[in-house]
């Protein structure tokens, strides 16, 4: 969410309408059963987390998610010391970000596009090699994405399970966004208070 802050009024109002649309569109699929819970929380958090963390353009990608689990995956293992070629759909995860991440430098957020920036200096100054700066991104970005995924699903799961505390959290939604759940009503929440 932190993210979100980074973009101006304007963009950040497109951006929330954007991300409002598509969840009212994932609501009617889970509705349908088209997908669980978690499926349907991974997606709405990988979707918005790409538009706020990186670019639209790039969370408009339908393969985007499929690629991030099979990265999310495979990465504990390769950070215990396997090697990534034990993994080929891992490698060609990666390989598919990292080349995504470079062709989509425009639009980033302000902290992405100063890390871009700083790459591209230690690049030319020949103290980092090609793409290096695109494989610190794609870390960076699994690191915020991998956790908050199921950090939201069990805590969805538990609030499940949990009707009064569940109805004690609608309603102080409720009392923050008063058109909660109105078909058509805009996101309009007062983010100073």
């Amino acid at each position: 969410m932190v993210a979100l802050f980074l973009y101006s009024d304007k963009s950040l109002q497109a951006l929330t309408d954007r991300m409002e649309r598509e969840l009212r569109e994932d609501i009617v699929s889970l509705k349908e059963g088209r997908f669980g819970l978690m499926r349907f929380l991974y997606k709405s958090i990988f979707k918005a987390s790409t538009g706020a963390i990186v670019n639209a353009a790039l969370a408009k990608n339908p393969n985007m998610l499929d690629f991030f689990m099979t990265f999310d995956d495979t990465m504990p293992l390769v950070l215990a010391g396997l090697p990534p070629s034990y993994f080929p759909a891992f490698t060609s995860a990666r390989e598919f970000f990292v080349h995504a991440l470079v062709s989509w430098r425009e639009d980033n957020c302000e902290l992405l596009q100063k890390r871009w920036e700083y790459f591209d200096k230690k690049l030319q100054e020949g103290k980092m090699q090609d793409l290096d700066g695109a494989k610190a991104q794609l870390a960076i970005f699994w690191a915020s994405v991998s956790n908050t995924m199921p950090g939201t699903f069990w805590c969805v799961f538990h609030l499940l399970k949990n009707p009064t505390t569940l109805a004690k959290l609608e309603a102080e939604i409720k009392a923050t966004w008063p058109n909660f759940q109105q078909p058509d009503s805009p996101l309009s929440i007062d983010i100073e208070s």
